[in-house]
């Protein structure tokens, strides 16, 4: 077992929340490191919660309501985005085992099972495009893709793509509409005082405002 490490009072600092493991300290062993991992990943620096704040004292002004149309609005696109996109990952990762299967013989096709990830990388990719399909039913369809992938991959696959072109045409729709409003909002999203110029102008152009005004001017003007 791998001995922790617990006195980091002498450890060299890195702001107020971390530290330095010292040279000393036996680290890890990890059978799964490339050198890629080796050259890119932290084994050196920990956590050390210090409990004072790290927050700057700079207070940052309040988004109008024209910055949170357009966050929104890049919030919207980007989910869209991803929808399609993982969508599209699946698909072809279904059409490679349709194109596998093709070429195979009756006897390897009755022994042919795909994984969790489809033969592919990421087994958390294929369970989000089918639970954006098939909902709460997705891991039984999932189950059943793996062990008879020979009847189940051209439906699913006619089914993908049918979603695809359906959010694809969604997604050209929504640009228009995305496009004529940023164009509309976006002058206005610059600037961070246009909703108090607002407030100050319906202040000043008070009927009452103005006519106060005017009766101060002319009190001025009398007295000299």
């Amino acid at each position: 077992m791998c001995r922790i490490f617990s006195d980091y009072a002498t450890s060299r600092k890195l702001g107020p929340s971390y530290r330095a493991l010292p040279d000393s300290y036996e680290k890890p062993l990890c059978s799964g490191r490339t050198p890629l991992c080796d050259s890119v990943l932290n084994d050196r620096w920990v956590s050390f919660p210090s409990w004072s704040s790290e927050e700057s004292s700079c207070v940052l002004p309040k988004k109008t309501e024209f910055e949170e149309f357009m966050f929104r609005t890049d919030d919207e696109r980007y989910e869209l985005d991803i929808i399609i996109e993982i969508n599209k990952t699946v698909l072809d990762l279904l059409l490679a085992a349709e194109a596998r299967m093709s070429n195979m013989t009756k006897e390897q096709l009755s022994k042919f099972q795909l994984n969790e990830a489809l033969n592919g990388d990421s087994p958390a990719t294929v369970r989000m495009a089918l639970k954006r399909i098939y909902g709460e039913h997705a891991h039984k369809m999932l189950e059943s893709l793996m062990q008879n992938p020979q009847i189940l991959v051209p439906k699913l696959i006619d089914r993908m793509q049918k979603k695809d072109e359906e959010w694809r045409t969604l997604r050209g729709k929504c640009n228009k509409v995305w496009r004529c409003e940023t164009e509309k909002y976006y002058a206005k999203s610059l600037s961070q005082q246009s909703f108090t110029f607002k407030q100050r102008d319906y202040k000043r152009l008070r009927p009452r405002n103005i006519i106060s005004q005017y009766e101060n001017w002319y009190e001025e003007v009398s007295f000299f």
